[in-house]
Order: C-alpha cells, then sequence, then structure tokens
C-alpha cells in the first residue's frame, strides 16, 4: 500500500514538472522524466528556471493580437454608434 502512495507522489511531481515546464517553454517530456527521478528537486528547479526568450515572444504576440482584436470590436461598436447617431 506504501509503494502506491510513494508511486502517486512522485507522478504528482512529475506531472508539475511538467506543467511548471509547459508555461516556461521547456521541453515537457524531458521535465516528466527529471519529475519522476528528483522529485521536489526538479520540481523546484523548474519552479526558479527563467521562461524562455521564445515563450516570451510568444506570450507577447498573443497578448498583442488579443489587443488587436479588442481594438476592432471598439472600432466596429463607435462606427454603429455613429450610424445610429446619423440616422
Amino acid at each position: 500500500m506504501e509503494i502506491i502512495i510513494y508511486l502517486a507522489i512522485w507522478l504528482g511531481m512529475a506531472y508539475w514538472c511538467s506543467v511548471l515546464a509547459k508555461r516556461r517553454g521547456r521541453n515537457e517530456v524531458l521535465s516528466v522524466f527529471l519529475g519522476f527521478l528528483f522529485g521536489i528537486f526538479a520540481v523546484i528547479g523548474y519552479a526558479i528556471v527563467p521562461t524562455t526568450e521564445e515563450k516570451k515572444i510568444e506570450d507577447a504576440k498573443k497578448i498583442l493580437k488579443e489587443k488587436e482584436r479588442i481594438l476592432k470590436e471598439a472600432e466596429r461598436s463607435i462606427e454603429r454608434e455613429n450610424m445610429d447617431n446619423n440616422n
């Protein structure tokens, strides 16, 4: 019974490493392996490792696209209001 609990804990550590790695733009497969092998030490390592530049750029592009979408919606809304006021 104890081995099942320990296995569940180590699998949880592996999953947690995977989540942290994905958030920081790191290799998820490697993080699962390291999380299972080193447990909490790997989690701490992935928690303090910085985000990759590629991930930062990708996140910035997503934010920019979202802001552009909001701006277009606002412009359409203003155009509709102007058309309603003119009629």
